[in-house]
């Protein structure tokens, strides 16, 4: 399947955006500080990769890797790895802009409490099981932090400026 082929609803239209810009400035930013022999072999390793993925065409990266210097290895990893970080950012940042929306329209937030509430509430008969519902009801705040992803305060205050 060509990408041309693949639709994304026009909801994602702002994601794809931010998407396709963060991931040229990151090229750009490649090909200044690391030059263009590596910026090649990045867009290489990400053609046959997609290729891989979309027409099941078997990709073989290490052949790419193997030609670069061990620097260079490194760097071609940093470089995926700076590409992944900034679209986090930008679904991040979609997220949140949906969400801005959401609420200026006044329209629920889809897994919010009050949707919940609503949804149960059309199917609970009478409120003496609503009053039964609610008393079995428990809500605790989760907070949750990735063991294996430890960031740094200097690299969250960039990510924000970023974002």
């Amino acid at each position: 399947m060509s990408r041309e082929a693949i639709s994304f609803s026009a909801r994602e239209a702002d994601l794809r955006r931010d998407v396709s810009e963060l991931g040229s400035l990151v090229g750009e930013l490649l090909r200044e500080q690391s030059g263009e022999m590596l910026f090649q072999a990045v867009e290489e390793c990400r053609r046959l990769a997609i290729a891989q993925r979309e027409e099941g065409e078997p990709c073989d990266l290490s052949a790419v890797v193997a030609r670069l210097a061990p620097t260079q290895q490194s760097d071609l990893l940093r470089a995926f790895s700076a590409y992944f970080q900034v679209v986090n950012i930008a679904e991040t940042v979609h997220r949140i802009r949906r969400l801005r929306a959401r609420l200026r329209q006044n329209r629920d937030i889809p897994d919010g409490l009050a949707l919940s509430l609503q949804q149960a509430a059309r199917k609970i008969d009478s409120p003496e099981a609503m009053a039964g519902f609610l008393a079995d009801l428990r809500i605790q705040p989760v907070f949750t932090a990735h063991p294996t992803e430890p960031t740094r305060r200097t690299l969250l205050e960039k990510r924000h400026e970023i974002a």
